[in-house]
């Protein structure tokens, strides 16, 4: 094919997709959000933890939405102190027992899981919801450890019920998944 031929090939493209210059460039986040509307059981919003220092440094903007609160609010102490009091005590022997599990990775196979379980969370308007809490690590520093996490909160309150949550692992790029490695059942009271 000649370059003119190709200059042909792209000008009809774009006269299909009705192209227009001004357009903006970077599209691609708006394409990503979409796409993870069509497979998200629920309303979701995402954010980054710089984990050494427990600092969320990013966090999307469809947290107001959800939850109430501005995303510039959301810190990991808003978080802990919204938490359903009953929660709080597995999601830390939760957090433990990542802990244990990243730590016998090797460095090469931190990135490969995805932690995911579920817990109740405060909105700022003082009901409840209940969470489908995932996080991926993004970042490792040079020993392995887990530096940067994306986290991905899904309101699943009217999929989720029963008052049990369970800790998996789950791998990626074909690593073995672990499944239900801690299961708690929390009191059916103040939902």
């Amino acid at each position: 094919m000649t370059t003119i031929q190709l200059s042909e090939v792209k000008k009809i493209w774009q006269k299909i997709s009705k192209f227009s210059s001004q357009e903006q460039k970077d599209v691609g986040l708006e394409i990503q959000h979409k796409l993870l509307n069509l497979f998200h059981p629920g309303e979701f919003y995402y954010y980054i933890l710089h984990v050494p220092s427990a600092n969320i440094e990013l966090v999307s903007d469809t947290m107001a939405d959800i939850l109430g609160y501005e995303p510039e609010e959301f810190t990991v102490e808003l978080l802990l102190d919204a938490m359903h009091p009953d929660d709080l005590p597995y999601f830390l022997q939760f957090e433990q027992k990542v802990e244990e599990f990243f730590n016998q990775l090797s460095a090469e196979k931190v990135l490969k899981y995805k932690v995911s379980y579920d817990f109740r969370i405060k909105r700022k308007q003082g009901d409840y919801l209940r969470l489908l809490h995932q996080v991926a690590t993004i970042q490792v520093n040079d020993e392995g450890g887990v530096n940067r996490v994306l986290g991905i909160h899904t309101d699943i309150t009217s999929l989720k019920k029963e008052y049990d949550s369970s800790l998996s692992f789950i791998g990626l790029d074909g690593e073995e998944s672990y499944k239900n490695v801690l299961t708690v059942v929390t009191p059916v009271a103040d939902n």
